[in-house]
């Protein structure tokens, strides 16, 4: 998925393109997920919203993932830059979504 995001080896995001339209369940464990926004935020230097594009539009193909959670997470890691992904999702994984004041 970050060959697909970062567009830097055009062979491994032509890939990703045809499994993303060909419709075959693509599985990403939120592990994953959560080292791919690392490496896009720390390595990549990408805006948090952008990112957070990035994901939304993997949702809306055949890919696997915790949407409702996923969808929660990125919005309040967005919101909150003072918070990482990682105490966003065990937060929310955790179902103190609305104890955002209290980490910060």
């Amino acid at each position: 998925m970050l060959r697909w995001f970062l567009d830097d080896i055009p062979e491994q995001r032509i890939r990703v393109e045809e499994l993303l339209s060909s419709g075959t369940p693509l599985t990403i464990d939120d592990v994953v997920v959560i080292e791919a926004i690392y490496a896009l935020e720390s390595g990549a230097k990408l805006p948090r919203s952008t990112i957070r594009t990035y994901f939304k539009v993997c949702m809306t193909h055949s890919v696997d993932l915790n949407r409702a959670l996923w969808t929660k997470v990125l919005d309040v890691w967005v919101a909150h830059p003072k918070l990482s992904v990682v105490d966003i999702y065990l937060a929310t994984k955790a179902g103190l979504a609305g104890e955002w004041r209290a980490l910060e």
